[in-house]
């Protein structure tokens, strides 16, 4: 399944700004080059079909997924000076949701992440197109992610709550200087969050050996639980740095520090 799709000139269609007359049109995977069909779905998105099994493009893809890719995508081209806007370009071993030339020549992929991978998965994707001078950014269906639960209860403006998050979402927090990107399928509203240390206080009290009681109090640190704090973005400018301390080539919107 894919939102893109080439004829026999390399012409690019994208499957849900075309119309019935795209059938009449043979239609080849920009990455295996084997015949697609068009679907004009009901239940997803419209979307292109491999007719027989894509060496690139093995895992089946939910309607959130999609509806991400689309949704994020036309965000991104309408408020970005680009030279090249794609879905789902293959770079070596991989297939990129979106990529994007911006004006700078800089290459850029976006990752639209539905369903839950390792820290270390995610590290090893992004060093993979970074080897190839491209930069990453990563963002987080709602839906499937702990740390934005509950999306009526917040607002646009500085608010703290207690959530777990995940390793996967600490090393995002860490690789783009503070800060966690989200997408909400549904809203089609884009969060930016960022992450603070919890702790409480807890008490104690034993006995010695001789019978002697002994109370207290001490600090609590919570590794997975933490202090949070959620923006909406509302500018989605795209630039590009390099994160000293972790080394990844990163790309991010340019929202300013609120913390």
């Amino acid at each position: 399944m894919t939102l893109r799709a080439i004829d026999n000139t390399g012409t690019e269609y994208t499957s849900y700004l075309v119309s019935d007359v795209i059938r009449k049109i043979e239609l080849l995977c920009p990455s295996c080059k084997q015949k697609l069909v068009w679907v004009n779905s009901d239940v997803k998105v419209k979307h292109f079909r491999h007719l027989t099994t894509c060496q690139y493009n093995t895992e089946p893809e939910s309607k959130e997924h999609i509806e991400m890719k689309k949704e994020i995508y036309e965000l991104i081209k309408n408020n970005n000076n680009t030279q090249e806007i794609v879905y789902e370009k293959t770079v070596k071993n991989r297939i990129a949701d979106i990529y994007l030339k911006d004006k700078a020549g800089q290459q850029i992929v976006v990752e639209c992440q539905c369903t839950k991978i390792t820290a270390k998965e995610m590290s090893q994707r992004t060093k993979d197109y970074n080897d190839n001078n491209i930069y990453v950014l990563w963002i987080l269906n709602t839906k499937n992610f702990n740390a934005i639960d509950n999306l009526d209860t917040w607002s646009n403006k500085k608010l703290n709550k207690i959530v777990r998050v995940s390793n996967l979402e600490k090393e995002l927090h860490k690789t783009y200087f503070g800060r966690v990107y989200y997408f909400d399928v549904i809203k089609k509203c884009l969060y930016g969050t960022h992450f603070e240390t919890y702790s409480n206080y807890k008490s104690y009290e034993f006995y010695t050996p001789g019978g002697e009681l002994v109370c207290g109090e001490y600090t609590k640190y919570y590794k997975t639980v933490k202090y949070f704090s959620l923006i909406i973005l509302e500018h989605f400018n795209l630039f590009c740095t390099k994160n000293d301390y972790t080394g990844k080539l990163i790309a991010r919107f340019a929202d300013k520090k609120w913390w």
